[in-house]
């Protein structure tokens, strides 16, 4: 099923349906605490961080790949840098920047 979705560039919210799909709901807040704009700036530099960490080809990391490239799209050129930033500091995986740079890539093609 997984993989139907994602051949259409959506990747599914993976969650456990116990008591009464709560799980869904704390996963929808935590989204709305770091979707980027002026109000939550720290938060959401804090999370790319938190992010940048990951090794970007294990689970956790597959799963932050949704919101980098949500994160990337939607930026402007000098965000899109301090993000590159972000994912090039210190003990981070270069897998981040090639990840980046290919987001970047196909989204100008499209403008």
């Amino acid at each position: 099923m997984a993989v139907e979705w994602q051949s259409r560039g959506i990747t599914p919210i993976v969650y456990d349906k116990i008591d009464e799909h709560k799980a869904l709901g704390d996963l929808l807040v935590r989204w709305a605490d770091i979707i980027p704009d002026r109000r939550n700036e720290k938060g959401t530099k804090s999370y790319l961080k938190k992010l940048a960490a990951l090794d970007p080809d294990s689970t956790e990391g597959l799963a932050a790949q949704s919101f980098l490239r949500y994160y990337a799209r939607r930026s402007n050129p000098s965000e899109q840098a301090e993000l590159a930033r972000i994912l090039s500091g210190a003990s981070r995986s270069p897998r981040w920047l090639t990840f980046l740079n290919r987001i970047i890539r196909d989204s100008g093609k499209g403008r």
